[in-house]
This record gives C-alpha cells, sequence and structure tokens, in this order.
C-alpha cells in the first residue's frame, strides 16, 4: 500500500505502508511551511492504494494489444471487482496517455484516469443507475 496527502493543489506520495504491531502504518513529520510550498496546506485528507507492479501485463489480459500496452504502464492500481478489475493512472496532461488503445474507455475520478475490466480483461464502461447517481452526488469514488 502507497499513502498519498492531499491538499488543494495536489496529491504527493507520502510513502509506502509498512506492518508494524499488527497493522500497517507510515509515519511522517511534515512542517506547514513544508506542505504550503509544496501545494498541500490545508491538508485534505490522506488516500491509500494497492499498488501492484506488473512485470507483463496485468492478470486477464489476452488481447495482444493490451498485452503491448503493458510493457510501457505508468504507476498504476490495481482493484479487484467481481471476476473483473480495474485500473486506475494518477491523471498528469503532460505525461503520455496511459493505455491508448483504451482512449475512449477512461473515466476521470478523484483526479485519476480510471479503466474498468470484465472477466477475461474484456474492457467496459460501468453503468450507473439514477439511484448510484443521486447517492454519489459530488463524492465519486474509485468502485
Amino acid at each position: 500500500y502507497k499513502a498519498y496527502l492531499v491538499g488543494p493543489g495536489r496529491r504527493s506520495l507520502l510513502g509506502t505502508l509498512a506492518p508494524e504491531g499488527g497493522r500497517l502504518a507510515l509515519s511522517r513529520t511534515l512542517s506547514v511551511d513544508a506542505l504550503q510550498r509544496q501545494g498541500l496546506w490545508p491538508v485534505r485528507q490522506v488516500d491509500e492504494e494497492m499498488v501492484y507492479a506488473f512485470q507483463d501485463a496485468p492478470p486477464d489480459w489476452q488481447d495482444p494489444v493490451l498485452r503491448q500496452c503493458a510493457r510501457r504502464l505508468p504507476r498504476h492500481t490495481l482493484l479487484r471487482q467481481g471476476e473483473g478489475f480495474v485500473l486506475a493512472f494518477p491523471f498528469d496532461p503532460a505525461r503520455p496517455f496511459p493505455i491508448p488503445a483504451l482512449f475512449c474507455f477512461a473515466q476521470m475520478r478523484e483526479g485519476r484516469l480510471v479503466f474498468s475490466f470484465l472477466s477475461g480483461g474484456i474492457p467496459h464502461i460501468p453503468r450507473k443507475t439514477g439511484h448510484d447517481m443521486e447517492d454519489n452526488r459530488g463524492k465519486e469514488t474509485i468502485p
């Protein structure tokens, strides 16, 4: 797991959570002045993400075009979702798009590009019901 500090101007990596006393922990001391200079003050929240480094391709990717893209994937988060999975990438308009072949399937959530896949690595765009839209108004989270 990686921990990120979120402020009004940006999101910044704090570090990797490590086992300590039967739980995962991370301890950092940061001055308010340093946080202000980095655009992280006032602190809004701390995010944690499970991050996997893949040697080849995410599980279930059989498509040769996607497997080719996987060799160049930037840092990302993999979340299992039912029989499928979700890949999330920090969005940086100055960097190349992470999976060009799936541009139309990308969704922006919480400053990240999110791609959803069904079983077998088939890309798809999850549908939201009217009920989901009401419950999540202004509070979109990665599934």
